[in-house]
This record gives C-alpha cells, sequence and structure tokens, in this order.
C-alpha cells in the first residue's frame, strides 16, 4: 500500500510523463467519440448513405492530399532552423509562405472538386459510386510520392478504360 502513494508521486512530478499521459487521455477521447457519432451517422443515414457519404469525405480528402505540398514538413525544418539560429524574421516568413502555399493548394483543390462534382453526379448512381470509389481506392492504396501517384493514375485511366 505504500508504495502506490510513492509511485504515484513520482509519477505525478515528471513534467514530461504527465503530459504524455494527459495528451493520451485526450486522444482517447476523441478517438471514443468519433466512434460514437460514426455510430450515430451510421443510424441516421442508413447503410448505403453512409456508403455515400464516407466515399465522398474519401474522395475530397484524397484529392486535397494529392494537391498539397506538406508544408507542416518545411515549416519545422526551417523554422526549426531560424529558432535555433536566432533569426526570428526568417522563421516568421517560413510560417507566413508555407501557410500561403497551402491556402492556394487548398484553394486549388475546391476548384478540382468543383470541377469533378459534375463528373461525379452522372445519371446512374451505380456509375457514379462505381467512379467514386475507385478513386478513392487507387489514391489510397498508393503512397503520396508523385511516382507512385503517377502509377496510380496510370492504373485508373486503365480501369476506366476496361469499364467503358
Amino acid at each position: 500500500m505504500k508504495f502506490l502513494p510513492k509511485w504515484m508521486r513520482t509519477w505525478r512530478q515528471d513534467i514530461t510523463l504527465s503530459r504524455v499521459m494527459r495528451n493520451s487521455t485526450y486522444l482517447f477521447a476523441s478517438n471514443v467519440i468519433s466512434t460514437i457519432l460514426t455510430i450515430l451517422t451510421a443510424n441516421l443515414l442508413g447503410v448505403r448513405g453512409l456508403g455515400v457519404f464516407t466515399i465522398i469525405v474519401s474522395f475530397t480528402s484524397n484529392v486535397n492530399r494529392l494537391l498539397s505540398f506538406n508544408m507542416a514538413d518545411v515549416v519545422v525544418k526551417y523554422l526549426g532552423e531560424s529558432l535555433e539560429r536566432k533569426q526570428i524574421e526568417r522563421g516568421a516568413a517560413a510560417v507566413k509562405l508555407a501557410g500561403l502555399v497551402e491556402t492556394a493548394t487548398s484553394i486549388v483543390a475546391f476548384l478540382v472538386l468543383v470541377l469533378l462534382a459534375s463528373w461525379g453526379a452522372l445519371p446512374s448512381p451505380t456509375t457514379r459510386i462505381r467512379r467514386l470509389c475507385f478513386c478513392c481506392m487507387v489514391f489510397r492504396s498508393s503512397a503520396i510520392s508523385p511516382p507512385k501517384l503517377l502509377l496510380a493514375f496510370c492504373r485508373w485511366i486503365t480501369a476506366l478504360k476496361a469499364w467503358h
């Protein structure tokens, strides 16, 4: 019994461990909330509605991922170097540039999705769902590197030609 209070005091005094535990608790709670919301959404939309909703969300996130330049890595690299060298203006410029590039690519992704919306809204629901499913499957199965995306795009075009 005396071991437990001593262990808990040691645990609470370790700042890093307590932060990791607190953040892990937040992550676990958000996953539980997400699961509950998914179950509620499935009950409200039904099987078919949830499938269409999942395809649409997956497709839009994959288009955004395809067009994104992943500027978070750039910010970490250049901001870290700038802060280490005490060059605050250079670090701020890197963050601003990354923010502008991400904003521009998000706008381009939105415009691409607006253009593809009519393509996905074909008269036949089966064809529409088949095309969106296939796009999601191709983009999700490939890594984000450009050569793999080009290969996935070629597979996608080949499969679309086979369907018609």
